[in-house]
């Protein structure tokens, strides 16, 4: 379904309000990247703005401890703006751009370097235990392995 269908289904009202918040939005984004200084507008960006309470996340713990700490000057610099002119509050949260774990339940295959193979298939056949042997042996033969599946062409 497209975003055009999308709209056949929503009221004039709500596509409406729904196309206001979208340019509230871009407006928030815009005067934010303007005012605060790089690299933090790289890993914060506002989500909302209401009842001169604004609230931005920050893609890790770290960058909004940052911002908690520049707090004061962070608002103090978006009053400049007619935009933030009555803000008050500015509520951080950590909300990362990407998940840190795979949604599909699946946990991501590591890469090794053709080297790594290498090494790994040549460890295995001086092993004598069979165990250890046979897991090196499926390391080394799946190292060749994508994570799609797929196997990788010889460099």
């Amino acid at each position: 379904m497209t975003l055009k269908n999308i709209c056949n289904y929503l009221s004039d009202h709500t596509f409406t309000r729904w196309s206001r918040e979208g340019d509230t939005v871009r407006q928030l984004q815009s005067v934010w990247n303007d005012r605060i200084e790089l690299p933090l507008a790289a890993h914060t960006h506002p989500t909302s703005y209401r009842a001169g309470s604004l609230v931005v996340h920050a893609d890790s713990s770290v960058w909004a401890n940052r911002l908690r700490h520049q707090q004061e000057h962070a608002m103090q610099t978006l009053r400049q703006d007619p935009f933030f002119e009555d803000l008050v509050k500015l509520r951080v949260r950590v909300a990362p751009l990407s998940p840190t774990r795979p949604t599909d339940g699946h946990r991501p295959q590591a890469r090794l370097s053709e080297a790594s193979t290498r090494v790994i298939k040549a460890v295995a056949a001086d092993i004598k235990d069979p165990a250890l042997k046979a897991a090196l042996e499926r390391l080394g033969a799946r190292a060749g392995d994508t994570t799609d599946g797929t196997r990788r062409r010889p460099q």
